[in-house]
């Protein structure tokens, strides 16, 4: 049997275990209401491209919502 088969949170574990993520979530927690994008990358120095993987990650798994 799968791990995924029974425990359903083996997928936030594997999002928050990647590099960068728990920061990330720590700048969101810090902030005041909602972000922009250049307002979470600047004090974090990650490059654009993980900062987007990671944001689209952690929305995915719905820890996260986006506002446009």
């Amino acid at each position: 049997m799968d791990v995924k088969e029974y425990c359903p949170t083996v997928d936030d574990a594997q999002v928050l275990t990647k590099r960068w993520t728990v920061l990330l979530i720590k700048q969101l927690l810090e902030g005041a209401g909602p972000q922009r994008f250049s307002e979470i990358k600047g004090p974090l120095l990650i490059t654009s491209r993980i900062l987007s993987e990671r944001l689209r990650e952690l929305e995915m798994e719905e820890l996260i919502k986006r506002l446009v």
